[in-house]
């Protein structure tokens, strides 16, 4: 019988599973056999094969827009396990060989109680390392604006993505997050959008407006969530005791049909 993925007990409405208790509650869970991406409950015990589950588990693209949209919807989905809880999160987006190795030291770095103290990561996607240290840099110059204009909350700046590239082909993009008292976090706004676009454009002369927008359009749209699911300690796809949280089956952006996007 193939591993399955166990999802956060919520309700259906609208197609989407709304989180309403804490991670790890015994509660009845519903399967999401293929979610968009795999986390691991810093938490709880993990290991380094747990960093690899969930760098294979990872979609790969080609296509910064596609992979943008998709990172949106994984967002969305930690914000509201935040939201469930009722707690904001602080995020850290950064990027890394694709492999478990690397993955799994980034991660310990980032959960560390002297360091981030930050209580779950996941691999958001793999694509091409040129392509990783640009879209990245892009991400969180836009996740930047973002903040400043009292959005998301984060923990890393842009320039923190001048770091040292790898000199393996692939990388991935992850992202760790902690849960975090404060004030509720405003939706964002097309306004807040238009604002990304312009900022990336005026540091970025080879992305077009279109292309930006498209890729950060899906962030005035919070109900669009995507599906996270979470690994076992011994690298395995939870059964019990995580959860998934989103749709019963993701959903492909427009152009997007095949993995490679």
């Amino acid at each position: 019988m193939p591993p399955s993925t166990s999802s956060h007990p919520g309700i259906q409405q609208k197609g989407i599973v709304r989180a309403r208790a804490t991670l790890g509650s015994p509660r009845s869970r519903t399967a999401v056999a293929d979610p968009d991406v795999m986390a691991i409950d810093f938490r709880r015990a993990w290991s380094t094969e747990s960093a690899g589950t969930a760098v294979r588990a990872a979609p790969r693209y080609e296509r910064f827009a596609y992979a943008i949209r998709h990172v949106v919807r994984v967002l969305h989905a930690i914000a509201a396990m935040g939201r469930a809880e009722g707690r904001g999160v602080r995020i850290y987006i950064g990027r890394t060989a694709a492999d478990e190795d690397s993955v799994a030291a980034r991660f310990r770095v980032h959960s560390d109680a002297s360091g981030r103290g930050h209580e779950c990561g996941a691999v958001l996607f793999r694509a091409l390392t040129s392509a990783v240290v640009e879209w990245e840099g892009r991400l969180n110059r836009a996740l930047e604006v973002l903040a400043d204009r009292g959005g998301m909350k984060v923990a890393n700046r842009a320039g923190d993505a001048r770091g040292p590239v790898t000199p393996r082909r692939s990388s991935v993009v992850y992202v760790t997050w902690e849960f975090i008292d404060g004030r509720k976090v405003r939706a964002t706004t097309r306004a807040d959008v238009g604002a990304i676009v312009r900022a990336l454009a005026r540091a970025d002369d080879e992305l077009s407006r279109d292309t930006a927008e498209h890729a950060f359009e899906g962030l005035t749209e919070p109900d669009d969530i995507g599906t996270i699911g979470f690994v076992r300690g011994d690298g395995g796809r939870e059964a019990a005791g995580g959860y998934s949280l989103g749709k019963s089956a993701p959903r492909r952006v427009a152009g997007g049909a095949t993995p490679r996007r």
